[in-house]
C-alpha cells in the first residue's frame, strides 16, 4: 500500500512471511492513524493474514497512555467490524520520563515470544525549525536529548534535505519524514478527523482530569498538535 501525501509517500508493504506486526500504540494522533493504515492494509492487501500486537509504555508524564491507546483499539474494532489485534495488549511502566530502555525491553520480550516479525512506530518529523523552536512549552528551546524525553522536540526529528531512512528489516517508521500537518492530511484523506482524532491524546499535563480537559494547550506536544491540525 502506497499513500501519496504532499510531504511524500507512506508505504506499508510486506511479504507473506510477516504474520505479526508489533505496533507502539500510545493513544496519540500519530500512532492512531498508523493503526488505521495498518488495519486497511491488512484487510485490503494482506487478506487478514496479519495480527497487530499492540504495546504501550506508560510513564509519569503520560499516565493516561494506556487509557487512550485502548480507546483507539476499540475504535478500530468497531469501525472496521473486525478484530485484527492479538489477544493481549502488552504494557510496561517506566519510573522516569526517558522510557526508551523500557520500550526496547518490552519489544525484545514480545520478539522472544515469536510475536514480532516487524515493529511499527508513528514517530513524526518536527515542524519547521523556525516554528518549533518558538513553542513556549520548550522552555530553553532546542534539545539534542533522546526522543523519549518529554518537554522538547529533539533535533534528530528535524527534516533535512536528505529524507531519513524509514524502513529496515525489523522496524518501520513510515512517518519519519512527515510532520504533524502531514498527519492531519492523512486524517482528512481518510475522513476520520471527526471520529478518530478526537479520541486521541498527546498532552503531558497530568494534573488536570483528562475527561474534563483532554489537552492543556500549553505543553510542547499540545503546541505541535495545534500547529498541525489547527485544533486540539
Amino acid at each position: 500500500m502506497k499513500i501519496e501525501t504532499s510531504q511524500g509517500p507512506v508505504v506499508i508493504e510486506h511479504d507473506d512471511s510477516v504474520k505479526h506486526i508489533v505496533l507502539k500504540l500510545s493513544g496519540g494522533a500519530d500512532s492512531a492513524i498508523l493503526c488505521y493504515l495498518l488495519y486497511k492494509y491488512i484487510i485490503e492487501e494482506a487478506n487478514n493474514s496479519i495480527t497487530i500486537v499492540p504495546m504501550t509504555v506508560i510513564h509519569g508524564k503520560k499516565p493516561t497512555n494506556l487509557m487512550y491507546a485502548r480507546r483507539v483499539y476499540w475504535w478500530m474494532k468497531k469501525h472496521f467490524d473486525q478484530d485484527l489485534f492479538h489477544w493481549e495488549h502488552y504494557t510496561a511502566h517506566s519510573n522516569g520520563a526517558d522510557y526508551s530502555d523500557v520500550s526496547e525491553q518490552l519489544e525484545h520480550s514480545i520478539r522472544q515470544q515469536g510475536l514480532c516479525d516487524v515493529y511499527y512506530s508513528g514517530i513524526t518529523a518536527n515542524p519547521p525549525r523556525d516554528v518549533w523552536t518558538k513553542f513556549k512549552g520548550l522552555g530553553d528551546g532546542s534539545t539534542d536529548v533522546d526522543i523519549s524525553i518529554p518537554g522538547g522536540l529533539p533535533d534528530t526529528r528535524d527534516k533535512t534535505d536528505t529524507p531519513k531512512q524509514t524502513h529496515h528489516p525489523h522496524k518501520v517508521l513510515p512517518f519519519l519524514n512527515i510532520d504533524k500537518k502531514g498527519i492531519a492530511e492523512l486524517y482528512r484523506m481518510f475522513d476520520v478527523e471527526d471520529t478518530l482524532f478526537p479520541i486521541t491524546r498527546t498532552c503531558e499535563d497530568h494534573f488536570r482530569d483528562p475527561e474534563e480537559v483532554p489537552h492543556c494547550g500549553e505543553c510542547v506536544w499540545c503546541e505541535e498538535r495545534l500547529w498541525g491540525f489547527g485544533k486540539l
